[in-house]
C-alpha cells in the first residue's frame, strides 16, 4: 500500500506517552500508525532511549494515508496586545532588575508579556508569536522562578486549538523584528533569544523554541540569509534535527559552540546572566560545512530540491488552491481574506526578490501538480451550511413559495421544491443533469422576476450566477463553470434560440479544450437553467415542451430577502438533498407539465388555419384521409396570401391532436390523417 507517510513520528497535538525506559511520562514520541512500543524518548541528554520498527512490522501495520490538513486559525489581536502590556511575571521582574537592567521597551518589543493563571494561581510569563508579516500566530506560556530559570516542573503550553479540524501556527520567536542585512543568531530558547539581543544588538536574533523545534513551516525566513546557529552545551544541543535542517536545506550557516568545555546545557543567556559576554564569531576552523553532521534518524537528509524549498516558501506565505469549478488557481496571503486568481508574474517576482531562483516555466509546473489541493466552492457552500431537522425546522421553501403569487400556487410550490434539490444535484453529481428550465411568466415588466431568480443564488455563490448564455460552442464552459444560468427575458429570442436551447438542456457533460491546456477536458455539466418572461406565448416547440417548467406569476412579494434568509433555504435544500427527496418529475407530472404548457406554445399560423376547418376523425367516421401535403394545398388555395410549411403542418396536425395512419394506393402505404371538415 502506498502512503503518504514514510516512517514518521507523530506530531504535536498528539500526546506523547511513557518512556519504557526512564519511565517519565509525556516524553515518548509515538511512531505513526505503529504499535505504541515503537517510539523514541524526546529527553535526549538523559535517556535518548529509540525503538525503532524493523521491516517486519512496516509490512504488517500499515500507515496511514495523510489526513487533510487542519485550517489555519489566528489568536485575537487584543488577547495578543492585553498579554503584552501586562509585565507583571518574575521573568519581567528578573530582566528589568539590577543584574541585567533590560528595559521594559525592550521586553515589549519583543512580544514578552505575561497572564495570571487562576487555576494554577501563578503568573506566568507569555511569549506572543508575530511572524515576519507583523501577523499574530501563536502564544507560548512559561513559568519562571524569581532568579530567570524556567520552572521544569510545569511544562510550556501554547494555545489550543477548538477542535480537531483547526490549528494554531508557530513560526521563530521573534521573526516579526527581522532586518535585511544583520546576521540571524539561531538559538533554542525564547528567553535566550530575547535576553542576548539586548546584549548583542548588531545580530537579528531567533529562537527555534526547541532542540528540533526548527520545522519546515517555519525555516522560511531563513533563506538566503548569514546564520550562526549558537548550540546549547550539551549532547542534543549538538546532534538534533535543527543542525540536519540547516543542512539539508543548503543554508548559509556556521555552528558556533561558545562553551564546548561543558556538558550542562549551558547557553549565552546563562552566560550574560553570569556577567559573562563571549565574542560571538566562528572560530577559524568553522565553515558553513568543515564539520561532520551527525544525523538524527537513521536515513541521512537528502538535499531539499530547488522545488521543495518553492513549496515551502509558497506555502508559508499563502493559501494556494485550484478552483475545479472555474478551472482557476486562487491564493490569498496568509493575512489576507479573499481567495483571487494567482498571477504567476507575481509569483516569479517574489522568488527573485528573496534570491530563489527558479522559472516561470518551473512555475507553472508546480502550481498544476498536486502540491495545489483540489476545492470545490459548490461542495464547501452547501456541505458548510447548518443541518436542517425536518422535525424541528421551520420550512423555508414553503415560507419562501408564499411571497410568490401563483396562477396555480399548489402545483409552483411543489415544483419549486423540486427544482432546488435538482440544483443541487446537479451542482454536485456528475452523472446528474437539471433538464428543466424552471421558468417564471408574467405579461408585465418590472414584476420582480428576475431579481427573485437572481437572488435566489446565494452571496457565497455570486460568482458562479450569470445572466448571459450563448447557444452553440462559446457558451458551453457556462455549462460547467455556474451554478445557475438566467435566461432573463426569453421573449428576445429566436425561434432558433430557443429551440437550441433544449440540447443544452440535456448535456451530461461538456468536452473542450480550456485556455492554456493541452489536450482536451471531459468536464461536468454543472449549471442549473432559470429563466423569465413578459411574453405569454414563447415555447416554439410543437413536438413537445416537457424540459420547460413555466408557471404564470400573479405577483411577487418584495419583502421576501428581509424576511428570509437564503442560506436557511438552501439548508433545508441540501438536507432534502442528502436524505434522498425525489426530485425529478414523475410521469403524472410530466403529463401535467405537458399539458400546462400548451398556455406558452406560440399559436403558428398553420395551427390557426387547420383548427379553422378540421377536426380529427378516425378510420370507421371520417370525411377525408389527406396527407400533410394535401392540407398544405387545399390552405394554401384558400389562403394565398399566407406561407405554408409541410413541415409545420405536420407538427401543428400533433398538436391538435390529429392521428397520423396509413391506407394502400395498390403496392404503396399512403401516410395521412384521418379528418372531418368544419362548416361555417
Amino acid at each position: 500500500m502506498k502512503t503518504d507517510y514514510k516512517y514518521q513520528f507523530e506530531k504535536a497535538p498528539a500526546k506523547k506517552g511513557k518512556c519504557p525506559s526512564c519511565e517519565h511520562k509525556g516524553e515518548f514520541r509515538y511512531y505513526v500508525g505503529l504499535p505504541r512500543e515503537y517510539g523514541k524518548c524526546e529527553r535526549v541528554n538523559n535517556c535518548g532511549y529509540h525503538k525503532k520498527p524493523d521491516e517486519a512490522v512496516r509490512v504488517n501495520n500499515e500507515i496511514p494515508m495523510k489526513k487533510l490538513e487542519p485550517k489555519i486559525i489566528f489568536p485575537d489581536a487584543e488577547l495578543c496586545r492585553l498579554a503584552i502590556n501586562n509585565q507583571a511575571s518574575s521573568f519581567h521582574l528578573f530582566c528589568t532588575g539590577e543584574k541585567l537592567n533590560i528595559s521594559k521597551a525592550h521586553l515589549e518589543k519583543w512580544n514578552v508579556g505575561s497572564r495570571l493563571n487562576e487555576r494554577k494561581n501563578s503568573i506566568e510569563t507569555a511569549y506572543v508569536y508575530q511572524n515576519i508579516h507583523q501577523k499574530y500566530l501563536n502564544i507560548r506560556y512559561f513559568e519562571y522562578s524569581n532568579n530567570g530559570k524556567r520552572n521544569k516542573n510545569k511544562n510550556p503550553y501554547s494555545l489550543k486549538a477548538p477542535d480537531t479540524n483547526t490549528k494554531y501556527s508557530i513560526c521563530l520567536y521573534g521573526e516579526h523584528l527581522l532586518s535585511k542585512d544583520k546576521i540571524i543568531c539561531l538559538v533554542e530558547s525564547e528567553k535566550t533569544a530575547v535576553i542576548a539581543s539586548f546584549f548583542y544588538p548588531d545580530f537579528d536574533w531567533l529562537a527555534t523554541g526547541g532542540k528540533s523545534g526548527l520545522t519546515d513551516e517555519k525555516i522560511h525566513v531563513l533563506f538566503n540569509r548569514e546564520i550562526y546557529y549558537l548550540n546549547d552545551a550539551d549532547k542534543a544541543g549538538n546532534k538534533n534535527s535543527t543542525i540536519d535542517k540547516l543542512k539539508g536545506y543548503q543554508l548559509n550557516f556556521k555552528k558556533i559552540d561558545l562553551f564546548p568545555e561543558r556538558n550542562d546545557g549551558y547557553d549565552i543567556a546563562d552566560a550574560i546572566i553570569d556577567g559573562i559576554q563571549p565574542e560571538i564569531k566562528p572560530s577559524a576552523k568553522t565553515n558553513s560545512v568543515s564539520y561532520d553532521p551527525v544525523p538524527v534518524q537513521e536515513i541521512p537528509h537528502k538535499k531539499i530540491s530547488a522545488f521543495e524549498k518553492v513549496e515551502i516558501y509558497l506555502r508559508e506565505l499563502y493559501d494556494i488552491r485550484y478552483n475545479e469549478v472555474s478551472n482557476e488557481i486562487e491564493c490569498k496571503a496568509k493575512e489576507e481574506g479573499g481567495f483571487k486568481k494567482i498571477n504567476e508574474n507575481n509569483i516569479y517576482r517574489l522568488l527573485q526578490h528573496n534570491n530563489i531562483k527558479f522559472s516561470l516555466t518551473n512555475i507553472s509546473a508546480l502550481l498544476r501538480s498536486d502540491f495545489v489541493p483540489v476545492h470545490n466552492p459548490f461542495k464547501d457552500y452547501f456541505e458548510g451550511l447548518p443541518t436542517w431537522n425536518e422535525e424541528t425546522g421551520e420550512d423555508y421553501i414553503d415560507k419562501l413559495s408564499g411571497y410568490i403569487k401563483a396562477k396555480d400556487q399548489q402545483r409552483f410550490k411543489k415544483h419549486f421544491k423540486k427544482m432546488l434539490v435538482r440544483c443541487i444535484a446537479c451542482g454536485l453529481m456528475d452523472d446528474v443533469f437539471n433538464k428543466h428550465a424552471f421558468i417564471l411568466v408574467h405579461e408585465k415588466q418590472s414584476t420582480g422576476k428576475t431579481t427573485f431568480l437572481r437572488w435566489l443564488c446565494p452571496p457565497a455563490l455570486k460568482e458562479y450566477y450569470t445572466d448571459t448564455f450563448i447557444v452553440g460552442k462559446d457558451g458551453e464552459m457556462s455549462l460547467s463553470d455556474n451554478m445557475f444560468i438566467n435566461l432573463d427575458e426569453l421573449s428576445t429570442l429566436s425561434k432558433q434560440d430557443i429551440n437550441a436551447l433544449k440540447s443544452s438542456f440535456s448535456r451530461v457533460n461538456i468536452r473542450q479544450r480550456r485556455p492554456f491546456d493541452r489536450t482536451m477536458s471531459n468536464m461536468p455539466r454543472r449549471a442549473n437553467f432559470v429563466g423569465s418572461t413578459n411574453k405569454a406565448e414563447f415555447l416554439t416547440d410543437e413536438t413537445g415542451s416537457v424540459r420547460w417548467l413555466c408557471f404564470e406569476i400573479e405577483s411577487i412579494d418584495w419583502n421576501y430577502n428581509k424576511d428570509i434568509d437564503i442560506n436557511s433555504v438552501w439548508s433545508q435544500a441540501y438536507s432534502l438533498f442528502k436524505a434522498g427527496f425525489k426530485y425529478e418529475l414523475t410521469a403524472d407530472e410530466i403529463i401535467e407539465n405537458e399539458s400546462a404548457n400548451k398556455d406558452y406554445q406560440i399559436t403558428t399560423a398553420e395551427i390557426e388555419l387547420i383548427q379553422k376547418h378540421y377536426t380529427p376523425a378516425t378510420k370507421e367516421k371520417h370525411e377525408v384521409f389527406y396527407t400533410s401535403s394535401e392540407f398544405q394545398n387545399n390552405l394554401s388555395e384558400k389562403y394565398p396570401h399566407i406561407q405554408l410549411n409541410t413541415n409545420n403542418i405536420g407538427k401543428a396536425l400533433k398538436v391538435l391532436g390529429f392521428m397520423k395512419s396509413q391506407k394502400y394506393n395498390g403496392n404503396y402505404p399512403i401516410k395521412g390523417y384521418y379528418s372531418n371538415f368544419i362548416t361555417e
